[in-house]
């Protein structure tokens, strides 16, 4: 297969036929780009909203960063709000404004992909067919977390440009002086900047990375090579840059919680416990990961196998199953590879393991969409498979090739139908209705401030695109103030008398009204609105600052 124009010289990577390949996945970014712009309401939460409420205030006070913020466990001085707060005194609508700013990091997403992909001498043509699997939503909750939500993409990013960054270090005698201090250095930077940013990056890379070092010098030392406990193995780059990328993680982790914790508040830990690991709490929580694994490959329980969620649940199946085998077929290559790629394998392997073992044996931890950065690491592996078309695996035999489009093959073809699937819900399904519907009863009716539990608040600014802001209060205790996701300045008396309207309100759903309603600040409420599941109870502001409002403000 002829990929590339012999004529080409300087301008190579532009004249590249192997660019065709990269054609499917800009085809899934304006895909995607095009539901952000038109339905990405229809799956918004506060979590994924309350990024553009901070992003919005930033574009404001013209900083990238703000310490007047309620972070949660994790702290990104550069998140998404570094494009958004850039296009916000441009664009007025939020849709839009998430629209762009998911393509931005779309592309980088992408383009940090294939700078790992570079680093492992993977095919050109390959690297970008692979790119795909990056951004084919398979499921409505990866559509969400991924595609529209972005809580992840930032995540992928670092992953993708510390691995890379390894991945080059660990052949750093091939290397200049001058660029090898360079990449180290920013190896580092990133490995410190990604443990400051919360403990997940040690189970996502410091950890995974770690034992990635030891379990290679044990595989080679297999092979009658030197003790794992000799000095000459610790000498080797493999080894001692695989710990060292894990105690920058923890180093920066360390800075985090002693540090940095000093200038900004983050929401507390659960503190987690081990499993009782009885065969019966063991065996169900197995499953339970299984099951919930397959649903973000596009598995939905009880659907109708001839109905549109029933082809997509067929296909995470097949997607499910192909992922095992091509983990047996890659395998079996291992001593085919150069050290870059068997440390990778082993890196993919030891991610799931680290993130396997916490959700099995450590209560409370598993979510599903925790898998996700570990699961866009399996376009290496998709990379690799596809390699074999063009001989990439010399040793290969024709018997294997078939096997191998087979499954590569049905793979491309389940994970599209997948995300057929949750796009269609994407457009039929609008979870924010009910939200949607409050939003346009206060405008119409002049509220511009309220209060109300965590997951109608910052949804509120964002459906409202600016124009009602709420100050988040626990669901377990009204008279409270939830410091999770929302700003300090809610807690002043000035910030809530900046408002123009006489009235404010508390926003609550059904059962919270219920569990509530002999609350003496719920009775002294006016009723205004109760719709969807939503309801909505109106006050005089000053009469109500004067009277309930001194347990939500400090300078009372």
């Amino acid at each position: 297969m002829q990929l590339q124009w012999k004529n080409c010289k300087n301008w190579k990577i532009f004249c590249s036929k192997d660019l065709f390949f990269l054609l499917p996945t800009v085809i899934w970014m304006v895909v995607l780009t095009y539901l952000n712009w038109n339905y990405s309401s229809h799956l918004l939460n506060a979590d994924m909203s309350a990024e553009l409420v901070l992003g919005k205030e930033l574009s404001k006070t013209g900083t990238i960063f703000s310490t007047d913020w309620y972070y949660s466990t994790e702290c990104f001085p550069i998140f998404t709000q570094i494009v958004s707060m850039f296009l916000f005194p441009w664009i007025a609508t939020w849709s839009k404004v998430r629209a762009l700013m998911n393509l931005c990091f779309y592309v980088a997403m992408v383009a940090s992909y294939l700078y790992l992909a570079r680093g492992l001498k993977v095919k050109p043509w390959a690297s970008y067919l692979s790119s795909l699997w990056l951004m084919v939503p398979m499921s409505t909750e990866y559509l969400s977390i991924i595609h529209v939500g972005n809580h992840y993409m930032v995540h992928l990013i670092m992953v993708f440009l510390g691995l890379g960054l390894w991945i080059r270090l660990l052949h750093w005698k091939d290397l200049t002086k001058s660029k090898g201090i360079i990449l180290g250095i920013c190896w580092i930077l990133l490995s410190l900047y990604a443990g400051l940013c919360g403990l997940r990056f040690l189970t996502i890379y410091g950890l995974p990375m770690a034992l990635t070092g030891i379990l290679y010098a044990v595989v080679e030392n297999s092979k009658g090579r030197e003790s794992l406990f000799s000095l000459d193995t610790w000498k080797k780059p493999g080894m001692y840059l695989s710990l060292l990328g894990c105690i920058f993680t923890f180093l920066g982790y360390l800075g985090k919680m002693h540090i940095l914790s000093r200038f900004v508040y983050f929401g507390p830990f659960n503190d987690p416990v081990m499993n009782s690991q009885d065969a019966r709490s063991f065996g169900d929580m197995f499953i339970h990961v299984m099951v919930s694994t397959l649903r973000l490959f596009g598995y939905y329980d009880e659907s109708k196998v001839a109905s549109l969620r029933g082809i997509a649940s067929l296909s995470g199946i097949v997607i499910f199953v192909a992922l095992c085998c091509m983990g047996i077929l890659l395998g079996k290559r291992y001593h085919l590879w150069d050290e870059n790629r068997r440390m990778m394998f082993l890196f993919i392997l030891m991610s799931l393991f680290v993130n396997g073992f916490l959700f099995l044996f450590v209560a409370g931890t598993y979510v599903p969409r925790f898998y996700i950065p570990t699961m866009s690491l399996f376009a290496l592996w998709i990379a690799w498979m596809l390699e074999d078309f063009t001989g990439g695996w010399k040793s290969a035999r024709d018997r294997h090739m078939d096997f191998t489009i087979c499954v590569v093959g049905l793979l491309y073809i389940c994970m599209n139908l997948s995300s057929i699937s949750a796009c269609n819900d994407l457009v039929k399904y609008d979870v924010s209705e009910p939200v949607k519907g409050v939003a346009e009863f206060l405008m119409e009716n002049g509220y511009d401030f309220g209060l109300a539990t965590f997951w109608h608040t910052e949804t509120m600014n964002e459906v409202s695109n600016g124009a009602i802001e709420i100050v988040s209060i626990k669901s377990d205790d009204i008279h409270q103030v939830d410091r999770w996701l929302t700003f300090k300045k809610y807690e002043y008396a000035r910030t809530w008398l900046e408002f123009p309207s006489y009235r404010l309100f508390i926003l609550l759903d059904g059962s919270e009204y219920e569990k509530y309603q002999s609350d003496e600040m719920i009775q002294a409420g006016e009723l205004v609105y109760d719709e969807g599941g939503l309801v909505v109870l109106s006050y005089d502001k000053l009469t109500f600052m004067k009277t309930y409002a001194a347990s939500y403000l400090v300078d009372r």
